[in-house]
């Protein structure tokens, strides 16, 4: 599959909540998880006011070597206000 059909895939898993299969698929190998991945689980945590799974991705974000972007902090900053 491409990046795109991927972080798709995995948008539409987190926006259902569906995180043991979000899980599964970034532990699957199938593609790397790259910012894009990530700041689209964050945008779904936050629309769903979910300030735990806000918490949890954007360590998880940080445990994959990448650093929050312009977008991850507008949507923390959207999140908490």
């Amino acid at each position: 599959p491409s990046e795109a059909s991927y972080n798709a895939v995995i948008g539409a898993l987190a926006g259902a909540k569906r995180w043991g299969e979000v899980e599964e698929l970034l532990r699957s190998g199938m593609m790397r998880p790259d910012i894009f991945t990530y700041n689209n689980i964050l945008a779904k945590c936050a629309r769903s006011a979910d300030e735990e799974g806000v918490t949890f991705w954007l360590e998880r974000m940080k445990e994959a070597g990448l650093s929050p972007d312009l977008v991850a902090f507008n949507t923390l900053v959207d999140f908490h206000t």
